[in-house]
């Protein structure tokens, strides 16, 4: 699993705001959330696409640890309106 990264800051990239015209994109970034890219292809397109520039690399991820299963909130499967996890009982 690959992601782009600021080099500077060590944040994630999660988006680009295009609406700067032309060669001036604005990067999104943080440290809680990313872009994650399958394949290291993939992420070079997606680089270059974004125009990140040499104040961004590609990484190499470890796979995630699953932390903890969140189930059903109903019968027919999550619900939207719940917003945080029922405590442990």
């Amino acid at each position: 699993m690959y992601a782009i990264q600021n080099i500077e800051t060590g944040e994630f990239l999660f988006g680009t705001d295009f609406g700067y015209g032309p060669g001036s994109c604005q990067q999104r970034t943080s440290l809680e959330q990313m872009l994650t890219f399958d394949s290291l292809r993939y992420a070079k397109v997606d680089f270059i696409h974004r125009q990140c520039g040499n104040d961004y690399r590609i990484v190499r991820l470890k796979l995630p640890e699953v932390e903890r299963i969140i189930g059903f909130d109903t019968l027919d499967g999550y619900d939207c309106d719940v917003w945080e996890e029922t405590p442990d009982k």
